[in-house]
């Protein structure tokens, strides 16, 4: 969703922090969508469409995250659709609130291209998966990020196993 094309005619489709809405310069990273605007699906449908019929060979499209953490949206709206706790990371759990968005793309582009994949990155606020009432799309596939160089620490090495087994339950 970049800011050059949707700043103006969307603003809604970038987060509330602090109460207000930012909108991204063009260029930056370091913000995420919100997942619970209206049209944000639609749109995300529209895009992900749009590079099949440019790219039909293509086996799959990204629909990972910027690279950036704590710039979610706040709004009550994007609040209500997650669980309200931190994740195994200690960052706020937004799992359930991206996946009823990413999973309502993935469901709509399958009906016209039922051969294509989905990636995504599992970190930050999305390090742990949605709950099981959420799901992953059969077609999303999360890759986890977390550095096994971490797991020198005992705990941290026991909480991203048990991570795994939680992934593998959903996705």
């Amino acid at each position: 969703f970049p800011p050059e094309k949707y700043a103006v005619t969307h603003p809604e489709f970038y987060p509330m922090l602090n109460g207000k809405r930012v909108v991204p310069q063009q260029g930056t990273w370091n913000w995420q969508p919100n997942f619970s605007a209206p049209d944000i699906v639609d749109e995300g449908v529209r895009q992900v469409e749009k590079y099949f019929e440019k790219h039909p060979d293509a086996p799959s499209y990204s629909l990972g995250m910027n690279d950036s953490s704590g710039t979610f949206d706040q709004s009550p709206a994007s609040l209500a659709r997650r669980n309200g706790k931190k994740n195994s990371q200690g960052k706020q759990d937004v799992s359930d609130d991206y996946f009823l968005w990413a999973n309502a793309v993935a469901e709509r582009v399958l009906q016209k291209y039922p051969d294509k994949w989905f990636g995504t990155l599992a970190y930050h606020e999305i390090t742990d998966p949605p709950r099981a009432e959420i799901g992953v799309n059969d077609h999303i596939i999360p890759f986890m990020t977390q550095e096994r160089l971490r797991w020198i620490d005992p705990q941290i090495r026991k909480i991203d196993q048990q991570n795994t087994q939680n992934w593998a339950a959903v996705a």
